[in-house]
């Protein structure tokens, strides 16, 4: 997976698991490295992930214009309310204990100089940018003429500001293994799992190939892994004997590497209660 980072005074800007901006070293994870899905009027959305409950998948974040000017990543946001509801929802807000919402997540980047690409002349290799949050209009549509203000870097992340910008260096990067997750696998004993079952690690964000796989603890003989993809398969062989493995996957790039633990599980299956038996 390839994205961006966004870098100012030797500084690059950081999604915190709160959704605020903090300035750090830029490293190949998606609190630095950024995506962004662009119009062909070049107005952009600029999205990543962020995990505020541990305990839970990460979720999808926007880079966000908030209504008190501050800029943090916030969840989508829904798409405009007819007007009579509109109404009802600013009146709620003003009243409610945090007022404060999302005005944009639509961003016009505006070149400042040219750009750096491969010896081959066919790949981006940076890019410096000014960016300011684009508006909707009354139908929640957007324009690159509603866009006003700048993205300004601060002593201690971004603001908005009406009149000073910051050039940003727009560099692309690639993506290390990251909030990797794989599930616990469950075979009934003395069955033949189909071979068309597969098992493997998935990731937050895609990273960046080529990946190498590897694992830790007994793999029992009826599943095949592939250290190329971290696929585990059945082979065709029968499950057994009983057993209960605790295993690792680890996935590895040159830009970094993460590991996970889970069980294999081979057991027979459980009677079904007597009295939820057919007579």
């Amino acid at each position: 997976m390839i994205g961006f980072s966004l870098s100012a005074n030797s500084k690059a800007l950081c999604c915190n698991n709160d959704g605020s901006i903090g300035l750090g070293q830029a490293k190949a994870m998606p609190e630095y490295i950024w995506q962004a899905v662009t119009d062909g009027l070049g107005m952009s959305r600029i999205l990543t992930i962020r995990q505020p409950d541990a305990s839970q998948p990460p979720i999808t974040v926007l880079l966000s214009l908030m209504s008190d000017n501050t800029i943090s990543f916030q969840p989508l946001m829904p798409p405009p309310a007819p007007p009579q509801k509109q109404a009802r929802q600013a009146k709620q807000a003003r009243s409610s204990a945090n007022p404060v919402t999302v005005v944009t997540q639509t961003w016009l980047s505006t070149p400042k100089g040219d750009a750096t690409v491969t010896s081959d002349g066919n790949n981006l290799v940076s890019i410096p940018l000014i960016f300011q949050p684009v508006y909707p209009d009354k139908d929640g549509n957007y324009s690159p003429s509603n866009a006003s203000g700048y993205l300004l870097q601060t002593g201690s992340g971004v603001t908005y500001d009406k009149n000073n910008n910051t050039t940003f260096t727009l560099a692309m990067s690639g993506m290390a293994p990251n909030y990797m997750k794989m599930v616990d696998m469950d075979f009934i004993l003395n069955s033949t799992p189909s071979t068309q079952q597969s098992f493997g690690p998935v990731f937050g964000v895609i990273a960046s190939t080529p990946l190498q796989f590897s694992t830790t603890g007994t793999i029992p003989g009826f599943l095949n892994f592939d250290k190329n993809t971290g696929v585990f398969s059945p082979n065709g062989q029968q499950a057994a004997p009983a057993s209960s493995n605790a295993c690792r996957i680890a996935a590895t790039n040159s830009l970094g590497s993460a590991q996970i633990d889970f069980n294999i599980k081979i057991a027979a299956p459980q009677q079904m209660p007597a009295a939820l038996q057919p007579a």
